[in-house]
């Protein structure tokens, strides 16, 4: 005997307390909320990874002695050099991303449902963020 639980389609976010295992409107399976909570966790974990990776590497290069020896420029620390705000902008990106992705993992393990907008700003923001670091690598490096 099976009961009634809440259930996504993530195919066309059909949403329903139903006993169904396929999307009445797409046909696609549904996802119930253990499976919901599951996915979320997984995004916080990455999220959090993310987070103490960006961490540890702004910290590095904060506490970094390296001299840049420039015309003009001596005695300059690298994160003073012009391209070390960009970087640090960068890094502190995706630390962003990190936090949105936890915040959205975080989301979906407490309710047990997706939220889209939020899903679509990470997405978003990812993508974004990711344009961007391939336009600085191949341009300004």
């Amino acid at each position: 005997m099976t009961t009634a639980v809440f259930k996504n389609c993530f195919g066309c976010d059909y949403k329903e307390v139903t006993e169904e295992r396929r999307c009445p409107q797409c046909g696609k399976p549904l996802q119930d909320e253990k499976t919901i909570r599951m996915l979320g966790g997984i995004l916080s974990f990455l999220g959090l990874v993310l987070i103490t990776i960006m961490t540890l590497v702004i910290n590095g290069i904060s506490h970094s002695t390296r001299v840049v020896d420039r015309p003009g420029h001596y005695g300059e620390s690298a994160r003073n050099t012009p391209n070390g705000t960009l970087v640090y902008g960068i890094l502190i990106a995706v630390l962003l991303m990190g936090v949105s992705t936890l915040l959205t993992g975080g989301t979906m393990v407490v309710t047990g449902r997706r939220n889209l907008k939020l899903l679509w700003f990470m997405i978003a923001f990812g993508l974004v963020l990711g344009g961007f670091g391939y336009v600085f690598s191949r341009f300004i490096s």
